[in-house]
């Protein structure tokens, strides 16, 4: 039909009956399966809900199972890839979008070569995860300094984001001046707030990557540890559906590559 109205119209569609007979519905009745009681039309409907509309309008075929959805995805010209992993570059290929509390930023996150995007994403996770008292160290006074730092219940972080996995090689004395930091009990942030954490027992440097995870270095309490964003964005997918409490999700930050 893509001759229908002159071919004005990019996307037509055929529209025939599908019932044997003609049947009145009660608009009452009509608006309650297309509302579910909730007042509010979908844009799509599927499974019990679809099936329920086409059998009171007198549908009766049987309708044919969506085949499974194969997630695995080829590059050309490049190695077999599956999805959420890294490929030869470094850069990770998207992960689908299987849940609708994943946030579109998430697959970007996983994809970008820019570090500043990189970073913006990581603040934004963080965010999303519950770690209110969170101290992004503005770019201008960055020379040096990490890209922020967060405290929750007896955890204290500095934390680093890096497109490069191997930062324990050319960061050293950057991590040397982040563990020296956490000795002193109090997190200096730029430009003027301190933020003391002599109460903080569990101490740690992240170094924020993707397809890495461990610990690159101990010291006393304090670990320096290599954190792949996609468990925090499973951590922040857990979060939205689980009831965590604070010491919880305190507890499975703490664990965040170690």
């Amino acid at each position: 039909m893509v001759d229908a109205f002159g071919g004005l119209l990019p996307i037509q569609a055929r529209v025939c009956r599908m019932s044997s007979l003609k049947q009145e519905m009660d608009p009452s009745k009509v608006r309650l399966l297309l509302t579910g009681g909730s007042g509010k039309k979908n844009d799509i409907y599927d499974g019990e809900s679809a099936r329920a509309i086409l059998q009171a309008f007198g549908v009766t075929e049987k309708l044919e199972p969506t085949p499974p959805v194969d997630h695995r995805v080829r590059v050309p010209n490049q190695p077999r890839t599956l999805i959420g992993e890294s490929n030869p570059s470094g850069a990770m290929t998207a992960a689908p979008q299987l849940s609708k509390y994943r946030p579109p930023f998430f697959d970007d996150m996983l994809q970008t070569s820019e570090w500043w995007g990189f970073e913006d994403y990581t603040h934004a996770l963080l965010r999303m995860l519950g770690i209110h008292n969170l101290h992004p160290i503005p770019r201008d006074n960055q020379a040096g300094r990490p890209d922020g730092v967060f405290t929750i219940g007896s955890l204290a972080a500095i934390y680093d984001a890096t497109l490069n996995s191997e930062s324990d090689t050319f960061k050293q004395q950057q991590i040397r001046n982040y563990i020296n930091e956490l000795k002193r009990g109090e997190l200096n942030i730029p430009p003027s707030h301190t933020e003391p954490i002599a109460h903080c027992t569990k101490k740690r440097v992240w170094l924020l990557v993707r397809g890495r995870s461990g610990v690159a270095k101990t010291e006393g309490s304090i670990k320096v540890c290599y954190v792949d964003v996609q468990h925090l964005m499973s951590l922040c997918e857990k979060r939205l559906v689980n009831t965590i409490s604070l010491e919880d999700l305190e507890d499975e930050l703490a664990r965040m590559g170690t």
